[in-house]
């Protein structure tokens, strides 16, 4: 009986109740904070979409360039070839002009003037044959290094245009990455604030088990 007259006299603890508020409160906290890392997310992964969509856009403005000035390049790059195929078609027609010459000249016998004169004449041939063959050799040597320069341009622009693409598409892998962890992120943060909801009714049912206890406990003392 002692016992329980002590039992009775004994006011009720009532810490449950705020011991869950408080793991309520910092489940809340907790929420808030991945929701901000998940906004934070969200405006990164846009941000790397924007610079997906720009490099995109770059790409196309230089690949639509590259397509206005493609059939212009191939004009020129056929008329090149044309222009080499005459210099080596001069060449060949020099070359064969001199042997022409030195064979004359090796088939003169005498030296009467009109075999002078025709030996002069031959060494003109020849000097000039020569001089047309060094021109030749000089304007083929131009032709190749623009040619070379074409499709080095034409290279460049294809490499930058890939590079274009790697790029946005790496920015468009780490912008779906981002939402994925901010997606993540919302549904722990979901997970929290349930959490913390389902504290804050065992914080009530608690609070109000111990309001009922010191009631009870109340009306036993005035007994």
């Amino acid at each position: 009986m002692a016992g329980e007259d002590v039992q009775r006299d004994r006011q009720p603890e009532t810490s449950g109740g705020t011991a869950r508020e408080l793991s309520a409160e910092r489940r809340d906290t907790a929420g808030r904070a991945r929701d901000r890392a998940a906004d934070e997310r969200d405006r990164t992964a846009r941000h790397r979409d924007e610079l997906a969509d720009a490099r995109d856009q770059a790409a196309g403005l230089r690949r639509r360039y590259q397509e206005q000035l493609g059939e212009a390049e191939d004009a020129r790059d056929r008329r090149m070839h044309d222009l080499l195929w005459a210099a080596e078609a001069r060449d060949r027609a020099a070359e064969e002009r001199d042997e022409a010459a030195a064979r004359r000249q090796v088939a003169l016998g005498g030296q009467s003037p009109a075999v002078r004169e025709e030996w002069r004449l031959l060494s003109d041939d020849r000097a000039q044959a020569a001089a047309d063959r060094e021109r030749n050799r000089m304007e083929r040597a131009a032709l190749r290094v623009e040619l070379a320069a074409l499709r080095a341009d034409r290279l460049k622009a294809e490499h930058e245009q890939a590079q274009d693409r790697r790029v946005a598409a790496a920015d468009r892998e780490a912008s779906e990455h981002d939402r994925e962890a901010s997606a993540h992120d919302r549904k722990a943060s979901a997970g929290d604030r349930r959490h913390a909801a389902q504290g804050r009714l065992e914080a009530r049912v608690d609070r109000q088990h111990a309001a009922e206890q010191v009631t009870r406990w109340k009306l036993r003392r005035r007994d």
